[in-house]
């Protein structure tokens, strides 16, 4: 059986981080509805959470992600309500650096919270899949990781820090270089500089931002 590095942490990972994320994914539904979004993909989607929130719109939303222990608590929607009309997300086990659809099938790519958690190359690859997925015109959402400023969000960080310690070795050591390259900002720099990024939310006490981007904008090779 392929180890699931997830397996402890999926029961417990709604109760912990929801009260936290849960601002940032409703920021991402809200820029859904503006553009009139009917299809998404949410890239290791984890619990499902937004998925669920997404689906709630109306929203035809695929979760993917590779964690088996994520994905039992996805098919399960948060707080055990379902969705209007029985209209749930879908979800399936698929490496979303190399996902099984084709192009151009969404409106809409979202991924949070995943990229500083792999290798610099990985993360790259991942985030060329969601512009191959997503429809031109259509948008590609990422949450992840910012350098902290003063105050408030130095001193969270330091919640932040135990979190991702308590990841593991591998999972701590590719945020730390992350970070070392500018977290989102730097990556975003890095592989998508002419994008017309917007940070358009901060979240985790200033330590984290959703960045939107408009899928035709293009991508040094």
């Amino acid at each position: 059986m392929t180890h699931d590095p997830y397996a402890r942490m999926a029961p417990i990972y709604d109760l912990v981080t929801a009260p936290f994320l849960d601002p940032m994914r409703r920021a991402v539904c809200r820029l859904a509805q503006d553009v009139g979004a009917r299809r998404a993909v949410d890239l290791c989607c984890g619990t499902g959470r937004q998925a669920w929130m997404l689906a709630a719109m109306g929203v035809d939303t695929l979760g993917v992600d590779l964690s088996p222990s994520m994905l039992a608590r996805a098919d399960r929607p948060p707080g055990g309500r379902m969705v209007p009309g029985g209209a749930g997300p879908r979800f399936a086990r698929m490496d979303a650096t190399s996902l099984e659809v084709p192009e151009a099938s969404f409106d809409l790519a979202v991924v949070a919270l995943s990229l500083h958690e792999m290798p610099w190359d990985e993360a790259v690859r991942l985030f060329s899949e969601m512009r191959r997925v997503v429809r031109p015109g259509g948008l590609v959402m990422v949450a992840d990781y910012v350098s902290p400023g003063t105050g408030l969000a130095r001193a969270a960080r330091m919640g932040v820090l135990a979190a991702e310690w308590s990841a593991g070795a591998r999972h701590f050591g590719n945020y730390r270089k992350f970070m070392v390259r500018g977290g989102l900002p730097g990556f975003l720099d890095a592989v998508c500089r002419e994008c017309g990024v917007r940070l358009v939310h901060r979240f985790l006490f200033g330590n984290a931002a959703l960045a939107v981007m408009d899928r035709s904008a293009s991508v040094p090779g």
